[in-house]
């Protein structure tokens, strides 16, 4: 070893992971170069392992992700590198790569993906609602397979999502539609769910897919609980809109949605309620251009928690039960992560954009990973135990990117003004 070698700073460091048998080296201390960085640790694990080809890792240390030399990290710990330190090596998420891609008419509004194990999730997981007016349905491919609705004079689609093998498509002018399962048919809804004085923003299906939570510019949220079956209890005689010209015992041969009336309204938001999601069966959790983000007891119809964004507007919601974090984003260029159980209370982190963050989602599978989508067009990928960076970029859209969503744990999918739907594929 060189005199130079010989007097560069060293730290001890034991290696652990949670991989299978065959990835688990030796917990025996070894004395490191602090100049190292994940490549050079990397290479050092996989000289352990005796692995060919090599195999890329990622390192935590004290739970979060190492950036940077390991001397920067002990610096910045206030650490002095005589004590031994542990690594945890995990596998590297390498860049994801395009899988499928398509054009629709107009701005891609919003995205819903099957829940995974039905019957859907296997044939055309991926619906997107389109200012056009119509909601199509994609195979995991990103091949058009239906569409619902449209047709000249439609109002553009703000929402969509799936109760249960069910599409819900909502409207700029107010209307929520409900199709029967798969939607694949195409044709007519099967329910109209009424009660919205102005354009529906948002839309979220209980997981038991037993209710319907809708938000829009009238500042309400209105449930439902529409029929297991698709049709409302039959009325005594058949609504105005089904009557033909020629007479009242007459029915028109284009039959209209049988309406639904909501069951509950939930009032506390004075501006348009923008996001939801139903994560559990109790708790219904909601955003708002009011700066504000409300958990809600859905049975009881209640508001348990607000939480504050000192009046920036927020545009997006998701939340992940594991860790049970909020994340919402914000018309000033923030993207936030909120502790669920604590109540209120300041957000815990905070992600820069470079515009406003108008849609985040959360990866079912892999807990730290998260997805958002910002009108400077770009769409990240992040990992909450280092978000200062993001993890990847994804292909950019041309415009603004409007939405994103996971498709089970290794896909994104994404659309935005410039009427590209694009779906990537995270490698294994």
């Amino acid at each position: 070893m060189s005199q130079g070698q010989a007097s560069e700073p060293h730290t001890s460091v034991r290696f652990t992971t949670k991989l299978e048998p065959r990835w688990v080296v030796s917990d025996t201390p070894l004395d490191l170069p602090t100049r190292l960085s994940r490549y050079g640790l990397s290479e050092v694990v996989n000289h352990l392992l005796g692995a060919s080809p090599a195999r890329p890792f990622d390192f935590l240390l004290d739970g979060e992700l190492l950036r940077g030399s390991l001397g920067k990290a002990l610096a910045a710990r206030g650490l002095s590198g005589e004590s031994t330190i542990t690594l945890e090596y995990i596998e590297l998420l390498a860049p994801p790569q395009p899988r499928g891609e398509a054009l629709v008419p107009d701005w891609i509004s919003s995205l819903a993906l099957a829940a995974p194990g039905s019957s859907v999730a296997s044939s055309n997981p991926v619906l997107s609602g389109c200012y056009d007016g119509a909601a199509y349905l994609w195979d995991a491919s990103g091949v058009q397979a239906a569409a619902l609705g449209g047709g000249e004079g439609a109002a553009a689609v703000k929402a969509v999502a799936w109760l249960g093998e069910r599409p819900v498509v909502a409207s700029k002018d107010g209307a929520v539609r409900v199709w029967a399962a798969g939607g694949s048919a195409g044709g007519a809804a099967q329910l109209s769910c009424v009660g919205h004085h102005a354009a529906v923003a948002c839309l979220a299906a209980a997981p038991a897919a037993d209710s319907l939570a809708t938000g829009g510019w009238d500042r309400s949220i209105l449930l439902f609980r529409p029929p297991a079956d698709g049709v409302p209890a039959a009325s005594s005689e058949p609504p105005p809109s089904k009557r033909a010209r020629g007479g009242a015992s007459a029915v028109t041969a284009a039959v209209a949605p049988e309406e639904l009336a909501a069951a509950a309204q939930l009032c506390g938001h004075t501006d348009c309620v923008s996001a939801l999601a139903w994560p559990t069966a109790a708790l219904l959790y909601s955003a708002s251009w009011d700066g504000t983000v409300r958990e809600w007891d859905a049975a009881v119809g209640a508001a348990t928690a607000t939480l504050s964004s000192s009046g920036k507007a927020a545009l997006c919601l998701d939340v992940s039960l594991s860790p049970a974090t909020v994340a919402t984003g914000h018309s000033d260029h923030q993207l936030r992560l909120w502790d669920a159980r604590s109540r209120g209370g300041a957000p815990t982190g905070a992600i820069p954009h470079h515009g406003w963050v108008s849609s985040v989602a959360w990866c079912g599978v892999r807990e730290h990973l998260l997805v958002s989508g910002c009108h400077d067009g770009g769409v990240r990928l992040w990992d909450t135990r280092s978000p200062r960076v993001a993890l990847h970029s994804l292909p950019r859209h041309k415009g603004k990117a409007l939405c994103v969503a996971w498709d089970g744990a290794d896909a994104v999918v994404s659309g935005g003004t410039d009427g590209q739907l694009r779906i990537s594929t995270l490698a294994a």
